[in-house]
């Protein structure tokens, strides 16, 4: 396990007990402060391997997740502040995931979560509480977005250009190949100096 590459494919066996999880609370009921067990099965926290190499993909994926209006072709919102607790969940049944969906929730560089989309709506005060977080699924056809302002959006229907992200790659790629030639130059046209410091 310790050399074993983390993949999409592969990221549940990287699971670590929820019982010692830092992030417990957020499952916890309030009244008893105890976990639900019969959800523990529905709740998997990743070790930090697994949690960081989700922050990366998720870094590497950004571009769906900053404005969705230019990357889904449908995005609906909610302002769960002026909402009960009830009408967010009926929201979020609405958004039509199936309750056994597994979805990935990366809180930090070292904390994340495989869990279904009925443990998201049974929980989703704890998750979101008062963060900005990302919600998503392997097939990044769909993604939720909460604001720490109490702002949640749903962006579905993913339209990438595949064509048009490698001519961003290319351009990138040019663009860092020219500074790099241009340090080059510099560096061969400049006078050599010699170090007064060495004999």
């Amino acid at each position: 396990m310790r050399y074993k590459k983390v993949t999409l494919e592969n990221i549940e066996e990287f699971a670590i007990p929820l019982s010692t999880h830092i992030l417990k609370w957020k499952f916890e009921l309030e009244e008893e402060q105890e976990l639900y067990k019969e959800f523990e099965d529905q709740i998997i926290p990743l070790n930090d391997k697994a949690s960081a190499f989700l922050w990366d993909f998720e870094f590497s994926q950004k571009f769906l997740f900053l404005d969705n209006s230019d990357y889904f072709k449908e995005t609906d919102y909610i302002f769960a502040g002026a909402k009960t607790s009830e009408e967010v969940k009926k929201w979020l049944y609405q958004r039509g995931i199936k309750f056994d969906t597994k979805v990935i929730w990366t809180s930090s560089k070292n904390h994340a979560f495989v869990l279904t989309w009925k443990m998201v709506i049974k929980f989703w005060d704890g998750i979101f509480f008062a963060s900005d977080e990302i919600i998503w699924d392997k097939t990044l056809n769909w993604v939720l977005n909460s604001h720490h302002d109490g702002v949640l959006d749903f962006s579905k229907n993913r339209i990438y250009d595949a064509n048009k992200a490698s001519e961003e790659i290319a351009k990138h790629n040019e663009s860092i190949k020219e500074f790099q030639d241009k340090i080059l130059q510099k560096s061969l046209s400049s006078k050599y100096i010699p170090n007064p410091f060495r004999s």
